[in-house]
């Protein structure tokens, strides 16, 4: 277990022990010596862990995708620079969309915010083995908590393209968005119809490696399965429920008498998390999109949390 493995599982832990130490200061006025002492040592605690997650993840400094293209029209270790293009624009597309998704809880509409195009910096840093190997980096630049928009989002690109059942696939793009799935099926398109191959590579921040090897039947069955998916028109959902979590990183959870919500809210709505404990009895507005499997009819219900209040 590598250092930034280790402190993620201490932070997750630290985390699970505060989130009771609040429900135990709920017992007393907010603000209090009391609320405060049960809370310092959990909070204190958390914070040098998120501080050491961030420095490590600033240290790593870029996360990096290696790209193998084997077999096609690789003559002498070279690719037709079109074939090149159309691979960096949706590479660039379904990272950015996933990215997107991460950050609003939904797909972009339009282009992408430059801010996020920013963030990330994707970049074709590196072209080795006779120009069939392509190396894309995207600047890790981990948030104040230690969290990489980057690495959640190359995380989600494997979680699709490695899913062995069309359950597993279904749930992965409920996760990374309709809009990335096309970019990834087009991406799996422009490789077959050039009839390359190809292994594709990365290193997480928690020192696994990463890959998904796709052949001519792998490449054209992940697309098939991409294009089976469709989006049900989002409904909106107003629920009085407890907030039972609410994690720095974008996930919530509001628990009803007859149903569990859980899912992403938006950064926009950061602040008014933060001024919410767990157990608080809340109003909430959620917008549940569902991801439908026409084949198979498996669907993934996915909440995104519009607004929140105590009531």
């Amino acid at each position: 277990m590598n250092q930034i493995a280790w402190l993620e599982k201490n932070i997750a832990e630290v985390e699970r022990l505060l989130a009771a130490d609040r429900e135990k200061a709920q017992r007393y006025p907010p603000g209090s010596i009391a609320h405060k002492l049960i809370l310092k040592s959990g909070e204190n605690r958390l914070l040098d862990l998120q501080n050491q997650l961030r420095i490590e993840k600033e240290d790593r400094d870029v996360e990096v995708i290696d790209l193998r293209l084997i077999g096609g029209q690789m003559d002498r270790g070279t690719i037709p620079l079109d074939v090149v293009s159309k691979l960096a624009r949706e590479i660039s597309e379904f990272i950015h969309s996933i990215a997107y998704r991460m950050q609003k809880g939904k797909d972009p509409r339009g282009t992408i915010p430059y801010k996020l195009q920013k963030t990330l910096d994707l970049r074709l840093a590196g072209v080795e083995t006779g120009s069939t190997r392509l190396l894309i980096t995207s600047k890790t630049n981990p948030n104040l908590f230690g969290q990489s928009l980057a690495e959640d989002s190359i995380n989600a690109v494997f979680s699709v393209v490695n899913s062995k059942t069309d359950k597993d696939i279904t749930d992965a793009v409920a996760a990374a968005g309709l809009r990335a799935s096309r970019s990834i099926s087009e991406m799996c398109n422009v490789l077959f119809k050039h009839k390359i191959q190809v292994e594709m590579k990365w290193d997480s921040p928690v020192g696994n490696d990463i890959v998904f090897k796709g052949n001519m039947s792998d490449l054209q069955n992940l697309s098939k399965s991409l294009n089976n998916l469709v989006k049900i028109p989002i409904e909106t959902l107003n629920v009085d429920g407890t907030l039972s979590m609410a994690s720095i990183n974008g996930h919530f959870q509001v628990i009803t008498d007859s149903n569990i919500y859980k899912g992403r809210y938006p950064d926009n709505i950061l602040y008014k998390i933060k001024h919410l404990y767990l157990g608080s009895k809340v109003t909430a507005k959620i917008e549940k999109e569902t991801i439908e499997n026409k084949t198979t009819g498996h669907v993934k219900e996915v909440f995104r949390l519009v607004d929140i209040k105590k009531y």
